[in-house]
């Protein structure tokens, strides 16, 4: 482990040390970040609001959807999100502005040292989390939007009781730790819901929904469900949002925004649950404003989700990495009018993700396929993309293998005409190396 001295005040020695930290020693829990959490004296924000946002996908628009809103709407937000793609302080940030090296390195500091007076030993993300706490707590925010980073029981950000729990979908991914079923993955997000809360949930399988609804009852929770107290609805052709809300605990409304639905947007069906956690808050005594609501509707995007990177040929990068976010993926194509000749796929992926399946939901969309090796010791090789992909196409030579993620995006452009559409996903890992390849060769 990299060796660090408690008044550190150098932000890149402080996340070398955290990239040291040897999980494997450190028995997974609240326990240990609670007990940190409290010596901080982090564990009440009780004057505050708390938004806890799990899901499968489409955690991280919901959070920047709601955390914009409150801004525009004049609230000092915390808005705490993961993993980042380039910097780490794209994780935590104040009302829209990431936080400053010197207020990090406090914070890290200070864990660093009660964590020792505790002889607890903190993760990585537990760390953050508690940076992201203290940062808030420093700057005292009126609003805490916090992302879960893994399921929502037993990860960090649930040290704190959430006043709102948004759970934006449920699907199969990272089986080996949340359980191999939709009901196992639907209990551990469910985690996050705390007695006499409202949860928020987005459009999920039955049996997901059934889990969800027996929790909340037993927890006299409100539940505001997809499709039963809220819905949104995109009309391809009329570039129209209609969103409708009703609630018998709380105010009726009906928000209709007719906007060109351009990339990068935040998916509408996050939208949806952001809309209905704002209408809570409204119902709290908050002021959400009008021109507010409808600014956040036509310009909150975040980078790498169907972000346009280049043009001629158009380039897409998309941080789709499971089943369920590639079929979005195929959606949000299928609705996207492409100009070009040929639209062709550059993929990098990690081996513990459901490849197989990721291809299958997206196969038919792509004339031309460029599978790369992903980095890392997660990172898999290309000959998995290839044999997945080639089970869907007959013409070999439109699969090319690559070492790394830079030479297949390299060969793509070679081989592309000006009208040909690209798109590159597979990873987090493989948006990030996208958007640094695209920015050393000035065309962001």
């Amino acid at each position: 482990m990299t060796v660090i001295d408690k008044d550190c005040r150098d932000l890149k020695t402080w996340l070398l040390y955290l990239e040291s930290i040897d999980m494997s020693k450190i028995k997974l829990g609240l326990e240990r970040v609670g007990r940190v959490c409290r010596a901080l004296g982090l564990d009440s924000f009780a004057d505050k609001k708390v938004i806890t946002v799990a899901g499968t996908n489409g955690k991280g628009s919901t959070c920047a959807f709601i955390a914009q809103a409150l801004y525009a709407s004049g609230y000092t937000t915390g808005l705490y999100t993961s993993p980042h793609l380039i910097d780490f302080t794209e994780r935590i940030s104040i009302n829209q502005q990431q936080v400053d090296d010197t207020l990090l390195c406090e914070a890290f500091s200070r864990i660093f040292q009660i964590s020792k007076i505790e002889d607890t030993a903190l993760t990585y993300f537990e760390f953050t989390t508690l940076a992201a706490l203290y940062c808030f707590k420093k700057s005292n925010v009126d609003v805490l939007v916090l992302e879960v980073g893994l399921g929502g029981r037993l990860d960090a950000v649930n040290i704190i009781d959430a006043d709102l729990a948004l759970i934006s979908s449920i699907g199969l991914d990272h089986v080996q730790i949340l359980g191999d079923s939709i009901d196992k993955i639907a209990y551990e997000k469910a985690g996050i819901i705390k007695d006499k809360s409202v949860c928020i949930l987005g459009a999920v399988e039955n049996r997901a929904f059934d889990v969800i609804h027996r929790i909340c009852l037993d927890k006299k929770v409100k539940l505001l469900a997809s499709g039963i107290d809220f819905k949104t609805t995109f009309v391809p052709g009329l570039d129209t949002f209609d969103f409708s809300y009703s609630s018998g605990c709380g105010k009726s409304a009906a928000l209709c925004v007719h906007e060109q639905y351009a990339l990068p947007k935040i998916p509408f069906e996050c939208v949806g649950i952001a809309l209905c956690a704002l209408k809570q808050l409204e119902d709290m005594g908050f002021v959400i404003k009008d021109k507010a609501l409808e600014d956040t509707l036509l310009h909150t995007a975040l980078p790498c989700r169907m972000q346009k990177i280049a043009k001629s040929p158009d380039v897409y990068i998309d941080v789709a990495h499971n089943e369920q976010a590639a079929r979005h993926l195929h959606m949000r194509l299928s609705l996207q009018k492409g100009t070009g000749t040929k639209r062709k796929a550059v993929v990098a992926m990690l081996k513990d993700k459901d490849i197989e399946g990721v291809i299958a939901s997206v196969h038919d969309l792509f004339d031309v396929w460029y599978v790369a090796s992903s980095t890392g010791v997660r990172g898999e090789d290309y000959t998995r993309l290839e044999n997945a992909v080639l089970n869907y196409v007959a013409d070999t030579q439109s699969v090319r293998g690559f070492d790394d993620i830079e030479k297949a995006i390299d060969c793509a452009l070679q081989e592309s005409c000006e009208d040909d559409e690209i798109i590159i996903f597979g990873s987090f890992v493989t948006a990030a190396a996208a958007l640094k390849y695209f920015t050393k060769n000035n065309t962001v």
